[in-house]
């Protein structure tokens, strides 16, 4: 085990934090926003890795929290990712740290969706290197902070470097399926009612089970028309629903 804190923010707060994460403001160094950002570029098997570090512009870091990306491509740099959440922490006195995946952004290499998460615990654990030797304020207290697929690499990158003091695990991926229980959490909290949200659990069990087990896209469709076309769904998902009109060229892309 490890002597780590985790902190597993309730449904309330998990709402609140995936909406901020989903705030994606042009980068703009101007002191109004509260800190200064810098990008900062590490190495990983020969590969540069870039990304940007936002520190506090009143007082020294105390500490410096690495934020681990989930599922799918990034684009950190240039679209300025997670700018509230780092405008946040940072009037805290606590850094942050995040890059692009290979091949994203202006980080070398190649993109791979199926990148093995010991790969991007490999990643995690450079970068705490390259802070501590480049002596970022705060380099002593490093913690962690992801969503989703960063609940896989995180123990990892923990394993290898011990020295992590804390770990922030937001709906983190783990040994059970937990999205059902997000969704459903934050769909009572919106004030739907439970027959509602039944039917809405019932299009997401669905969608999955037809997308896992090979099914067709009329039949995926149909069972996930409700799920996907509920505003709150696709605030949490950060997905829009748009339902073509069968047969059309829109249509047949989505399909294929």
């Amino acid at each position: 085990m490890y002597k780590k804190s985790v902190i597993l923010i309730p449904p309330v707060d998990i709402f609140c934090f995936l909406l901020l994460t989903l705030m994606l403001i042009s980068f703009d160094a101007d002191s109004s926003e509260g800190f200064s950002t810098d990008e900062f570029k590490f190495s990983v098997e020969g590969k540069s890795l870039s990304g940007l570090i936002s520190r506090p512009t009143d007082i020294e870091a105390s500490s410096i929290v690495i934020i681990i990306h989930g599922y799918g491509r990034t684009n950190v740099v240039s679209g300025n990712w997670y700018q509230g959440l780092r405008s946040r922490l940072t009037s805290q006195g606590i850094s942050v740290f995040v890059w692009d995946k290979p091949g994203c952004g202006k980080s070398e290499g190649e993109f791979d969706i199926n990148q093995p998460v010991e790969s991007s615990a490999d990643e995690v654990v450079s970068a705490i290197y390259a802070l501590r030797k480049k002596k970022e304020a705060g380099s002593e207290q490093i913690g962690l902070w992801g969503t989703s697929r960063a609940g896989w690499i995180a123990p990892l990158a923990i394993k290898q470097e011990p020295g992590v003091k804390f770990w922030i695990s937001i709906s983190g991926t783990d040994g059970f399926e937990n999205w059902g229980y997000l969704l459903r959490s934050n769909l009572e909290l919106a004030g739907h009612s439970q027959s509602e949200i039944d039917v809405l659990h019932k299009g997401w069990v669905d969608g999955n089970r037809i997308f896992s087990s090979g099914g067709g896209y009329e039949d995926y469709t149909a069972a996930t028309n409700n799920f996907w076309s509920n505003e709150l769904v696709q605030k949490l998902t950060g997905r829009e629903y748009i339902e073509h009109l069968r047969g059309s060229k829109e249509y047949v892309q989505a399909r294929d």
